[in-house]
């Protein structure tokens, strides 16, 4: 037999071995989706349909990945609605977002790969009306470019009833898992700043110095404003990787699918941001090499770097007659994290002081191997309790370098100021509380040294006259009546 023979036969082989390991696996999945509905939301069932979809292929197509979607996603937030409750009607909510002009332009610009124009035009009017839909619910949030590339997966996988016209009873779904997600996994990236975003993004040159220190330092990745992979982690790599479409058939198996499959099974926005540090590792040498020849041809060594990190990405997900299997190392990194995070071999530094303690990746999004993985349900009350409290420490996070912010960061909940005045903590009355915090922070001005009095001073004017005093206020002059 001549060797393109046995290659021809040998990866037939192969594609018939996976076939019947996604056959099998897809069985499994709807037997797990079974047991759940008759056990009655048990821990032990919601963890195992979890590792179903961490496992290579995910959740293997997209009617059983949106089945198992909305599962997931409605047991990780308990809504304080019944789910048959009525959401936002976006056709007839007259009180406009902020941001509507902006996702107009970027949905109008969405799914370029579909050729049938009117099925795109459905496609588009869905993704603007769940986005909306989403932020009218959450007006605190800012839209970002980008979201919109997420939002279109979740569009995506109900592509086949949205093909068929089935899909209006189905929009108050869409909203409520993109919602859901939103709140658990994205909060850092909706606030009117990109400072929550560029400290996160800043955990993957820590999680490269655990990894490979010589590469960080060569092309200086420390000393660099990560930029270069807010197209990439902001929108969990949906920016790069698009559905592949055949007429009306879409190869639901496509690597985009099995991406979002694991940050949802895991809980863990951690999984993205050790993606593109393995990408970056598994590029090494080709980005050393670039850097070395371009290096005479940049007068500004990070537009260098930025450049050379963006030439490596397009390469990798553009398909060409040199490059037919593209995507190949993208699903060995994928399965590589699989196999590290089952066998709790993923090492991370250490985030607290990092980044704000509200971030999705302390509190919601927090799991990096299965050792100390659960399956958590958090309540609608306290995501939102989260995300308002992530928002006035972003307020406060402005303008602040980097070494006041990681003071910042460092704070507890209630700094000790802030115990005295709280009425939980000690008993006096309204105006020996406020004669102490004026003698503390006497004593900060008169003691503290200049560079740190400022951050101490803007902390404690910002928590105590925005938040503390006013209530206060309130009690006082109810006291004295």
């Amino acid at each position: 037999m001549s060797n393109g023979v046995a290659n021809h036969f040998e990866l037939t082989n192969e594609s018939d071995k996976i076939k019947k390991a996604k056959n099998l696996k897809s069985k499994i999945i709807f037997e797990k989706l079974n047991s759940i509905g008759i056990n009655n939301n048990s821990q032990l069932e919601n963890l195992s349909l979890s590792l179903l979809g961490i496992t290579e292929f995910g959740f293997i197509n997209n009617s059983i990945r949106k089945k198992c979607w909305v599962y997931l996603l409605t047991h990780q937030m308990d809504r304080m609605r019944k789910e048959d409750d009525e959401l936002i009607n976006v056709e007839t909510n007259n009180l406009p977002h902020k941001d509507e002009d902006q996702v107009r332009l970027d949905t109008d610009r969405s799914f370029g790969y579909i050729k049938d124009s009117i099925l795109k035009n459905r496609l588009k009017r869905i993704l603007y009306d769940i986005i909306i839909g989403t932020l009218k619910r959450n007006p605190q949030l800012n839209y970002y470019q980008g979201y919109h590339d997420v939002a279109s997966i979740f569009v995506m996988i109900y592509y086949e009833d949205i093909v068929k016209n089935k899909y209006k009873k189905q929009i108050n779904e869409m909203i409520l898992i993109l919602e859901i997600f939103t709140l658990m996994y994205l909060r850092d990236f909706m606030m009117d700043s990109l400072d929550f975003t560029i400290d996160q993004l800043k955990i993957v040159t820590q999680i490269l110095m655990k990894m490979n220190k010589k590469f960080v330092n060569k092309l200086k990745l420390d000393k660099q404003e990560p930029f270069y992979m807010i197209s990439s982690v902001l929108t969990i790599y949906s920016h790069h990787f698009k559905p592949k479409i055949n007429q009306k058939y879409q190869d639901e198996s496509n690597l985009i699918y099995e991406i979002f499959d694991m940050v949802i099974c895991s809980q863990s926005m951690i999984l993205p941001l050790i993606i593109y540090s393995k990408f970056l590792l598994n590029n090494k040498n080709l980005l050393l090499k670039e850097y070395e020849t371009n290096l005479e041809h940049f007068d500004n060594i990070n537009d260098l770097i930025h450049a050379s990190i963006q030439n490596a990405i397009v390469r990798s997900f553009q398909y060409t007659e040199k490059n037919r299997d593209h995507l190949k190392q993208w699903y060995t990194i994928l399965n590589e994290i699989r196999f590290s995070f089952i066998n709790n071999k993923i090492k991370i530094p250490s985030l607290k002081g990092q980044i704000n303690k509200y971030s999705p990746l302390l509190t919601t999004a927090t799991n990096y191997n299965l050792k100390h993985f659960q399956f958590k349900t958090y309540d609608e009350v306290d995501l939102k309790s989260l995300m308002n409290k992530g928002i006035k420490l972003n307020k406060i996070r402005q303008n602040m370098d980097e070494r006041q912010t990681k003071k910042l960061y460092r704070q507890q909940n209630y700094p000790f100021l802030l115990k005295i005045l709280d009425d939980q903590y000690m008993n006096l009355s309204p105006l020996i509380k406020i004669s102490v915090c004026i003698a503390i922070l006497a004593l900060c001005i008169k003691y503290s040294d200049q560079s740190s009095n400022g951050f101490i001073l803007k902390i404690y004017h910002n928590m105590l006259f925005q938040n503390i005093l006013p209530k206060m206020k309130v009690r006082l002059t109810s006291s004295l009546k």
